[in-house]
């Protein structure tokens, strides 16, 4: 297992501290009712396979967690893993095969001078880290 904080990759201290706290808190939630690896005192859901972060000036007009981001810096963080609790099902015809809609990728977009999430996504299918983060976790 990784977990790091140090200054890397462009994250300062804090903004891994930040990161790694919003990953765990979304991620124990997303993962209720499932199995939880013990990591040094903290507990970390099995479905949870990668932690990546990355910071950004700007802010994020259109939140859908009733938290704006408006300091100017936007902290990116990403949890990729198995995320069965997570539903985001399209309607599908019933001539048609029913599509993988599981959860593989939760997208946290956190104001960087309040530490709250001001929006928050899922992805589907097969999913890879972003290429402009830095991996914060790994188990």
């Amino acid at each position: 297992m990784l977990e790091r904080c140090h200054h890397f990759g462009g994250l300062s201290k804090r903004d891994c501290a930040i990161a790694l706290r919003i990953a765990h808190a979304e991620a124990v939630k997303t993962a209720s009712g499932q199995t939880q690896a013990s990591t040094r005192g903290n507990a970390w859901p099995d479905s949870l396979d990668t932690v990546t972060a990355g910071v950004h000036v700007g802010a994020i007009g259109q939140s859908n967690t009733g938290h704006p981001c408006r300091s100017g810096r936007v902290l990116s963080v990403e949890l990729i893993g198995d995320f069965t609790t997570v539903v985001s099902p399209p309607p599908v015809l019933a001539c048609q095969p029913t599509p993988d809609y599981s959860v593989h990728a939760v997208d946290l977009d956190v104001d960087h001078a309040s530490g709250q999430i001001c929006r928050i996504g899922a992805r589907t299918g097969t999913v890879s880290a972003r290429s402009d983060a830095t991996v914060i976790y790994h188990r």
